[in-house]
């Protein structure tokens, strides 16, 4: 797809899959190396993001993730060929710890959760972009989420359906559908809040991309 000119104008964009991209206004690209599902995997030294993989745990039809305490959004878990990934992005530089917990019919199994420490380094946010503390886009100057930001996550199934509630014409809240009309939507200026659209896996052209 024509990946330029469909991202131009985004605030934040994080990519999750064989590749990750995190934003603050850099958008940095890095390997997401695949391990082997034996024992708990994880990767430190990213820029603002850590990930970690396990192998299933029987019994278990799903999984939480926290990282310091903190459970991230679903769409961040995701289940691979004979092992689970998670990734958290939008961290601040230093450690974290990051902890799985296997649920089964929606109760957490406690006793079988596992944890495991992270270190992520911070975005080189040198540069007049972020001259005297301003941190433009969807994301702190210290790389973690504003707390006012709009999360939407899109994958190439529901690129087209996926919606998310802006303020696109400055006389409040109406529910814009497709990842091409969210985009256009807040290009109009009137949305104030910083939008991060997280696209996982490969996407392909949505049906009324411009």
């Amino acid at each position: 797809m024509k990946l330029k000119k469909f991202l131009a104008g985004l605030a934040a964009v994080t990519m999750l899959a064989s590749c990750a991209v995190t934003s603050g206004n850099n958008i940095v690209f890095y390997d997401a190396p695949v391990y082997a599902a034996s024992a708990l995997k994880t990767s430190s030294n990213l820029k603002e993001a850590a990930y970690v993989t396990w192998a299933p745990v029987s019994g278990a039809d799903g999984y939480n993730v926290y990282v310091d305490g903190v459970q991230i959004d679903s769409m961040l878990v995701r289940q691979y060929s004979g092992y689970f990934r998670a990734d958290a992005v939008g961290l601040k530089a230093g450690s974290h710890t990051m902890k799985v917990v296997p649920t089964s019919g929606g109760t957490e199994m406690t006793a079988q959760a596992f944890s495991e420490t992270v270190t992520v380094e911070a975005h080189d946010r040198s540069g007049y972009a972020f001259a005297n503390g301003k941190a433009l886009g969807a994301y702190n100057a210290d790389g973690t989420l504003k707390s006012d930001a709009v999360v939407v996550y899109v994958t190439n199934e529901n690129k087209d359906t996926v919606t998310c509630m802006l303020n696109a014409e400055g006389k409040g809240e109406v529910e814009c559908v497709g990842v091409q009309n969210i985009i256009t939507a807040y290009k109009k200026g009137k949305e104030t809040r910083p939008i991060a659209i997280r696209f996982i896996g490969n996407i392909e052209d949505p049906a009324n991309m411009s």
